[in-house]
């Protein structure tokens, strides 16, 4: 996986979860929420795309960003409380081929920010 993190820059505790996980493949984790915190959030905000698609929310990741440490205190909160739920993903169908489409989906900019974070 390209821009994969190396357990040297990585939070402890999601070090911990990658030896477990190594040690048992088969293990499954229920959740990861109470090992992120508000900079893991915010450095997984600056890895969306600036040109992104807005997602059901019609949220772009500038409008986000102009209340980035309020909305990501509040995300940070409710993934901690296990309140939090992804909004559903937009789907889109492009043009490819003559008479052919292709289905996108595009994520509301809070669940990029976790769910990027969660996959380095």
């Amino acid at each position: 996986m390209t821009g994969a993190q190396t357990q040297g820059t990585m939070s402890p505790g999601l070090s911990k979860v990658v030896d477990r996980a190594k040690q048992d493949p088969n293990l499954r984790f229920n959740s990861l929420a109470h090992l992120l915190d508000l900079q893991v959030l915010e450095q997984s905000y600056g890895r969306i795309r600036n040109d992104a698609a807005v997602g059901v929310d019609d949220v772009t990741k500038e409008q986000y960003g102009q209340k980035l440490e309020e909305n990501l205190k509040d995300l940070h909160e409710r993934m901690k409380a296990g309140t939090y739920r992804h909004q559903p993903i937009r789907r889109v169908h492009i043009p490819k081929a003559p008479g052919k489409t292709r289905p996108i989906g595009s994520r509301v900019s809070r669940t990029r920010s976790c769910r990027a974070r969660c996959a380095k």
